[in-house]
Parts: structure tokens; C-alpha cells; sequence
């Protein structure tokens, strides 16, 4: 299953992604849209190959008529992560 299917399919609900993403997820307004973030980084299979010094907050707003209307997402870059290498990620998500 890909990251954007858990990000924006309906069959997940809020409580769902907040079990999923635990700790990486926040609620940050349920009125009068539903917005949430959740802090993303890269994978690490336990092998060392993931850096845990890179981060970024996924912001998504789910708009009246979600989900058959797309919510708006955004990526804030934090941790090392350059403005240019958050519109890529955004660009990604986007394409899925």
C-alpha cells in the first residue's frame, strides 16, 4: 500500500492515519474543514540507510465534499530538507 493511498483514501479515518502514524500525527483543526499533519522522513529498514536527520510536515486540508474533492496538501519543509527538495516530494505525492 502506498503512502499517498494511507494520506487521501476516505477508507482511512482520522483515527485510523493516527494509529498508522502514531506520534507523527496531529490534528490541527476539525472546523470548519478537517486539516492534519504528519511529520515525514525517510524509510529505514533497521539497517542504517534511513537518515532520521531529515524531516518535513505534511499538511492536509480536506475541503467540504472530500472525498470525492481532492484535499489540499502542502510540505513544510523542517529538519535539512531545502524548499527545493519539498516541492519535489509535493510533486511526487501529487503524481500518485
Amino acid at each position: 500500500m502506498c503512502f499517498g493511498y494511507l494520506i487521501l483514501m476516505p477508507p482511512f479515518g482520522i483515527s485510523i492515519r493516527a494509529a498508522i502514524f502514531l506520534e507523527d500525527f496531529k490534528i490541527t483543526s476539525q472546523s470548519p474543514h478537517t486539516r492534519f499533519s504528519i511529520c515525514i522522513r525517510p524509510y529505514s529498514d533497521g539497517m542504517g540507510f534511513g537518515d532520521l536527520n531529515v524531516s518535513a510536515i505534511l499538511d492536509v486540508i480536506c475541503f467540504a465534499g472530500y472525498p470525492h474533492k481532492c484535499p489540499k496538501l502542502r510540505i513544510i519543509p523542517e529538519k535539512n530538507l531545502c524548499k527545493e527538495d519539498a516541492d519535489r516530494l509535493l510533486s511526487l505525492l501529487s503524481d500518485q
